[in-house]
């Protein structure tokens, strides 16, 4: 989980940001654009994976914020009607030696 080694953690758009621990034990800047690898699909977060190409969430949500661990945004539906939604970021992201990084 990126949460145990890191802290400072916020989002500005579809951007984590964080502190990570590195190698030396140092607390380091990284962050990674969540858009690369989380999507909207019918108002719904969901991560990529092999059987589809979710990303780019930020393009269909509002409000997005960071809580304990979790994406939190308000996402539209094929209605177009808004709700939020939630995803665990610790389920893929990960501080690998001071950098956020896709797992």
């Amino acid at each position: 989980m990126f949460t145990d080694t890191s802290n400072s953690i916020s989002i500005s758009g579809p951007v984590l940001m964080a502190k990570c621990r590195n190698k030396k034990g140092e607390m380091v800047y990284s962050e990674i654009n969540l858009d690369q690898f989380i999507g909207n699909v019918n108002g719904e977060l969901k991560w990529r994976d092999n059987r589809n190409d979710n990303k780019d969430f930020s393009l269909l949500a509002r409000n997005t914020r960071y809580s304990e661990g979790n994406l939190i945004a308000e996402c539209v539906n094929r209605n177009e009607q808004w709700a939020t939604s939630i995803i665990n970021l610790n389920d893929h992201i990960a501080n690998k030696g001071g950098e956020l990084v896709f797992q």
